[in-house]
């Protein structure tokens, strides 16, 4: 089909102009030209660059929100907050201090509405942008930021835990007597019909009893708790579970002075050397006591008062054998663990990497004991009355026998929780 006379003329008219344009010796139309072309290709790289930048601020709100949900959950477990925060937030590429990357984790947040609140971990990640097409339009630096806010929750309310989801029995209650769990729940990992045995005439109160299995109450035993009997929960997780043991490289050795009003210092007490026997005031300054092999002995009528902040450390550091605890007769104990550092709300940490045995807690002592009996591998018989507004006990297994009164009222005190924590992001 042979072209009209119209579109022959546009052709040569065109091509007439891109004659014209080649030969103009001035230049204005080409440069205008490249100046249009440069600004629309420098456009499409901006917006390129835009587009990158979106995503990798969504990739940082997961991450912070990751770092935040972390922190808050290892306050919970006694980890470190900031170091789960940052490890987290590596994991999605965001590295604190390589390439400007700062990653900060604060408790409590430094700005909204959680400001103040000591149970709410604040991660805030930033990093500078690279920029290529930018630099033509922005003459400051790129840098992209996210933050969000966790809260730990720390709704766990335990004071008795039995660790061990293989045995039969978790928690064993004897006798006719009392177990009162005052403002405070009892956890049981066991799963079998007996996590929790009552055998007698057992009185158990407690604000909850959480049982990895299910429960067997014998003779008229009962249980009352206003947050009743949960059976077949998940376990309970160990909330010191993080803590080291010390080492005893550098520790000075000691022995218990003699007369019957000593001043105890902390210290390793080697094969026994921890012995009170017979009637007398002693006075434990504040600090860890390492006891290394043989008996920890409080026999008689000791009055033992050690309120600043101890805790007594059970281990095998000489090769010497597992120490055993021996507090028998009408002992009265007044003993506080420390409220920070490293052992914080622990007064007695029985090394975990001992074998498996029974450890009792014999007679009518008197026990005021303010923090955690924390027996990971052993198996804790606890007779005799005791009375304190915060003690947990945490063991493989535990049996009681006689009245025992445990309180939950801990704020303050620098323990764990037990029991299931609810971590949840707030901001």
């Amino acid at each position: 089909m042979k072209a009209s006379k119209s579109s022959i003329k546009t052709f040569a008219a065109v091509r007439r102009f891109l004659r014209r344009l080649a030969a103009e010796e001035r230049g204005a139309t080409a440069i205008l030209s490249g100046v249009a072309l440069t600004a629309v290709v420098g456009f499409a790289g901006v917006g390129t660059e835009v587009g990158q930048w979106y995503v990798t601020k969504r990739s940082m709100q997961g991450a912070v929100d990751a770092a935040a949900f972390s922190a808050a959950a290892a306050a919970g477990h006694q980890g470190s907050p900031t170091a789960e925060g940052q490890a987290v937030a590596a994991q999605f590429g965001f590295v604190n201090g390589v390439k400007g990357v700062t990653v900060a984790i604060n408790n409590p947040p430094t700005q909204g509405s959680q400001v103040g609140n000591s149970s709410a971990y604040e991660a805030i990640i930033t990093a500078p942008q690279t920029r290529l097409f930018s630099k033509v339009l922005l003459s400051s630096s790129v840098t992209i930021g996210a933050r969000a806010v966790a809260s730990a929750g720390l709704t766990g309310d335990g004071c008795v835990l039995a660790l061990d989801s293989s045995a039969a029995i978790g928690v064993t209650a004897n006798g006719t007597d009392n177990l009162n769990l005052a403002g405070c729940s009892l956890y049981s990992n066991a799963t079998g019909s007996d996590s929790l045995l009552e055998n007698g005439n057992v009185k158990l109160t407690a604000d909850k009893v959480s049982l990895a299995g299910s429960d067997t109450l014998n003779g008229t035993s009962s249980i009352t708790a206003t947050g009743g009997v949960q059976t077949n929960q998940s376990p309970a997780s160990d909330p010191y579970s993080s803590v080291p043991v010390p080492g005893e490289i550098g520790v000075p050795v000691r022995t218990v002075p003699p007369g019957n009003s000593p001043t105890l210092q902390p210290g390793v007490y080697r094969n026994g050397a921890f012995k009170l026997n017979g009637t007398g005031t002693a006075t434990m300054q504040p600090g860890t006591y390492i006891i290394d092999g043989g008996a920890f002995t409080i026999n008689g009528n000791w009055t033992v008062n050690g309120a600043g902040g101890v805790t007594i450390v059970f281990t095998n550091g000489s090769g010497g054998g597992w120490p055993s605890v021996a507090i028998n007769g009408s002992p009265t104990l007044n003993l506080t663990a420390p409220t920070t550092g490293t052992y914080q709300g622990i007064l007695f940490f029985y090394d975990r990497t001992a074998p498996a045995s029974t450890i009792t807690f014999n007679g009518s002592s008197k026990a005021n004991l303010t923090g955690a009996l924390y027996f990971p591998s052993q198996n804790v018989t606890y007779n005799g009355t005791g009375t304190a507004s915060c003690t947990q006990l945490i063991a493989q297994t535990i049996t009681f026998n006689g009245n025992v009164g445990f309180g939950g009222n801990c704020t303050g005190d620098g323990t764990s929780p037990i029991g299931l924590t609810q971590t949840t992001l707030v901001e």
